[in-house]
């Protein structure tokens, strides 16, 4: 696993994050 697929991977997560966020305010 290199720093890129790890990098794509926290910007997934975030973006999930946000859009979990978003639906529940």
């Amino acid at each position: 696993v290199g720093p890129m697929t790890i990098a794509m991977l926290l910007v997934n997560t975030l973006q999930a994050a946000r859009m979990s966020i978003g639906q529940a305010v």
